[in-house]
């Protein structure tokens, strides 16, 4: 190794494209439209909730589910999300469970 094979020191370690790191595999960008749909199923669950004045121990007691599995659902950290869950926030937010996939996957916002 020579001289010209170390990096320049005038660089600093943090600057790198994370698009050059992965490139364009699909699995990554696949995995990432994963997250993204989970979080926002999450965050239209809680806007919801909170619109019928529920607090996440409320809500979880309506669904017979822990605080802390809503919170899961909610923050989009978890994809353990059934459609009989969904089905039964649904039933208990009083909306159609497809209006919940509607609400979070049609609209940018």
């Amino acid at each position: 190794m020579t001289k010209d094979d170390l990096p320049d020191d005038s660089s600093s370690e943090d600057e790198y494209d994370l698009d050059d790191l992965l490139g364009d595999d699909p699995a990554f960008r696949r995995r990432d439209r994963d997250i993204a749909a989970t979080v926002r199923l999450g965050l239209t669950i809680k806007r919801l909730r909170k619109r019928r004045g529920l607090n996440g121990l409320q809500f979880a007691a309506q669904l017979g589910v822990s605080e802390a599995h809503v919170s899961r659902w909610e923050s989009g950290s978890t994809y353990e999300l059934s459609m009989r869950d969904l089905s039964n926030i649904a039933r208990v937010l009083n909306v159609d469970m497809w209006d919940i996939l509607r609400i979070a996957f049609s609209a940018r916002s």
